[in-house]
C-alpha cells in the first residue's frame, strides 16, 4: 500500500514537472511583462539615446509597462552588451546597439569574446542610418570617378577621418579603398563630432559619415556630396549616385541600431517584444523623426534580422582580415 501511494506520488510530479515545464513560456508570455523593462544602451548618454526615448511610450502602450533606459558605457559598449548577455532571460532586459559593437568591435576584442547570436537573443534591426560619401571642397574632384582618379594620382595625400577604429565608417572607408585601389591616411576620432569639424576645416578631406551630421553642410556647399553609401537613390537627393552604382562591388555592412535580449529567450516573449518595437517604429511620428535624422525605419522580424547579423558578421571579419586589424 505505501508502495503504491509512492508511486502515485512521485508520478503526479512527473506529470506536473512535465506540464510547467510546457505550459511555463505560455504562462510568462501571458503574464508578461508585470514590472518596468530596462533597455540598456552600452554608450553614453546622448549618443542613439533620442531615437529610443522617442520610442518608448508606444512601447508602453503595447506592453502595459514603461520601458526605462539605462546607459552603461565601456569598452566601445561591450561592456554594456555583456552585461545584457548575462541577464536573465525573462523579457526585463533588453539592450539598444550598434554594430560597431556587436560586430566589428567583438571582432577586434581580446577581452570581450561574445557572439552575437549565441551569446544574445536578436529582436529587431530597428532602423539604419544614411550613410553618404563626402569631400572637402578643396579637393579637385566633381565626381567620384574624379576623386578616385585624382587618389590614384596622389597616392597618400588625402586623409580621411573616422569616429575610431574598428567602426563602421573606418570599415566602409577601407573596404572603399580595396575595391577602387587607391591609398588615403586614416585619422581616428573619438567620435564623428571632432571628426566632422576636421572635415569641415579641411584637416581631413574624405568621410563617409552619417547624413544627420552634414546635410547643413552640403546644403551650403561647405561638403560636396559625393554619393550615398545606401542600396538605392535617396529622394532628397535624387541626383547624387550610390557607390554601388559606380563600384557594383561595393557592399553595406551595419549602419543600423537593433534591439537584443539575452540567450534562451522564450519565443513567446520574444514575439511580444518584436510586437511592441514593431509598433513603436511604424508610427507616422518614428518615420518623421527618422526622416529629420538622416535615418530609415527597418523594424525586420527577428529571422530577418538573424540573416543580416551573419552577413554583416562574415564581411566584417573578411574585411578585418583583408586589411590586417588586429584584435587589442
Amino acid at each position: 500500500m505505501r508502495s503504491r501511494r509512492l508511486f502515485r506520488t512521485a508520478f503526479g510530479a512527473m506529470i506536473c514537472a512535465t506540464a510547467c515545464s510546457t505550459w511555463t513560456p505560455w504562462v510568462l508570455a501571458q503574464a508578461y511583462p508585470t514590472k518596468p523593462i530596462r533597455i540598456v544602451i552600452p554608450y553614453p548618454a546622448g549618443g542613439i539615446d533620442p531615437a529610443l526615448r522617442f520610442m518608448v511610450p508606444k512601447m508602453a502602450e503595447v506592453l502595459g509597462q514603461t520601458p526605462y533606459v539605462d546607459n552603461r558605457p565601456g569598452a566601445n559598449g561591450l561592456i554594456g552588451a555583456d552585461f545584457v548577455s548575462r541577464a536573465a532571460p525573462d523579457g526585463y532586459t533588453l539592450l539598444f546597439v550598434a554594430p560597431s559593437t556587436i560586430i566589428s568591435g567583438v571582432l577586434l576584442s581580446k577581452d570581450f569574446k561574445l557572439d552575437p547570436l549565441k551569446d544574445l537573443t536578436p529582436v529587431s534591426e530597428l532602423f539604419g542610418t544614411k550613410k553618404v560619401l563626402v569631400t572637402h571642397p578643396s579637393l579637385p574632384a566633381g565626381s567620384l570617378r574624379e576623386l578616385v582618379e585624382y587618389a590614384k594620382r596622389n597616392p597618400g595625400k588625402i586623409s580621411y577621418g573616422s569616429g575610431g577604429i574598428g567602426g563602421t565608417f573606418h570599415m566602409d572607408t577601407e573596404q572603399f579603398k580595396i575595391v577602387t585601389g587607391i591609398d588615403m591616411v586614416h585619422v581616428p576620432y573619438k567620435g564623428t563630432g571632432p571628426y566632422t569639424a576636421d572635415l569641415l576645416a579641411g584637416r581631413v578631406q574624405f568621410g563617409i559619415i552619417p547624413l544627420s551630421n552634414v546635410r547643413q553642410y552640403i546644403a551650403a556647399g561647405k561638403l560636396r556630396h559625393q554619393a550615398m553609401f545606401e542600396t538605392s537613390r535617396d529622394t532628397d537627393y535624387p541626383g547624387i549616385p550610390t557607390i554601388a552604382e559606380v563600384y557594383p562591388s561595393m557592399a553595406r555592412i551595419g549602419g543600423w541600431i537593433g534591439m537584443f535580449a539575452p540567450p534562451g529567450l522564450p519565443a513567446p516573449i520574444l514575439r511580444r517584444v518584436y510586437e511592441a518595437t514593431d509598433a513603436a517604429m511604424k508610427t507616422p511620428e518614428m518615420k518623421t523623426f527618422q526622416d529629420q535624422s538622416g535615418g530609415f525605419v527597418t523594424s525586420s522580424p527577428p529571422d530577418v534580422f538573424v540573416g543580416t547579423i551573419k552577413s554583416d558578421y562574415d564581411k566584417m571579419a573578411e574585411l578585418i582580415k583583408a586589411i590586417g586589424l588586429k584584435p587589442e
